[in-house]
């Protein structure tokens, strides 16, 4: 999945005045396993993608989501589940972030393939979120779904909260999906450290757009899980608006003891029984 974000290193695509940065930059990313990238430039409207030429949308309303699909496509059927998932993530991310309520307008538009995703925006992608316009999109079939939650956190967070850096909002991301493919993120973290896939927590936060998203994901989600339950909110609100700069002087520790501390957490869980990546 991706999420969307003016930026400065970019490749021209053909897209709605798009740029396609393949290389995360100092931006923000989506879910690593669908193959990471950036859409910078104008981020389209609802307006935008509600009138592109060859789709006929219809449209449902929750208590805080437009739902836009095609009647005739694989998926259509699903709409309760999915608008109940987003309205569940919606909650989750509030609660979260300590926000008592989102008023912004969130569009949520659903295609049933990547093939479909493509005529609608350009790229191939399972998932994509544009914050500032508050538009995500989706890939949805009888047979495929995935949650709103990780785009969501994107869209919503930076909305209330700002724009952090890059490894503390996919670490944010992960950590309030409560897990990565169906690991525990502490367990998956262990299980990463203590092999080849180590990174470096330095690593990790200053180089994390040159790292495998398939380890850097999780271990950012456990690392903001072990600020989360040792300093609480405040804690990751730290990280977020200062990175590990401001971290390290919320905390009095410095980025060192710091990792010394999550790696204790870890070694406290259990990583039998993980196969991984």
């Amino acid at each position: 999945m991706r999420v969307v974000q003016r930026q400065s290193r970019s490749h021209l695509v053909g897209f709605i005045l798009a740029t396609l940065i393949l290389s995360v930059g100092a931006g923000l990313s989506g879910c690593g396993l669908s193959g990471c990238a950036l859409l910078g430039g104008g981020q389209p409207s609802a307006q935008q993608l509600g009138t592109r030429d060859g789709f006929d949308w219809s449209e449902v309303r929750t208590a805080h989501f437009t739902i836009h699909y095609e009647p005739e496509a694989s998926g259509a059927g699903r709409l309760d589940e999915v608008g109940r998932d987003a309205e569940e993530s919606l909650d989750r991310i509030l609660r979260f972030l300590g926000e008592d309520g989102y008023e912004r307008p969130l569009d949520l538009f659903i295609v049933p393939s990547r093939e479909r995703m493509v005529d609608l925006l350009g790229v191939q992608t399972n998932g994509i979120a544009f914050p500032e316009t508050g538009v995500l999109v989706f890939l949805v079939n009888d047979g495929f779904r995935i949650s709103a939650r990780h785009e969501l956190l994107h869209v919503v967070a930076m909305n209330v909260w700002g724009k952090p850096d890059l490894w503390v909002n996919e670490g944010v991301a992960v950590c309030v999906s409560d897990g990565w493919y169906g690991h525990p993120l502490h367990g998956l973290a262990r299980h990463l450290q203590e092999g080849e896939h180590r990174i470096p927590l330095t690593e990790l936060t200053q180089k994390f757009e040159k790292q495998d998203d398939r380890i850097s994901y999780p271990l950012a989600g456990s690392f903001v899980r072990f600020i989360e339950e040792s300093w609480g909110r405040n804690g990751v609100r730290a990280a977020w608006d200062g990175g590990m700069d401001g971290l390290t002087r919320f905390t009095g520790k410095s980025a060192k003891q710091l990792e010394d501390g999550w790696i204790e957490t870890l070694d406290a869980v259990s990583a039998d029984r993980i196969e991984y990546p």
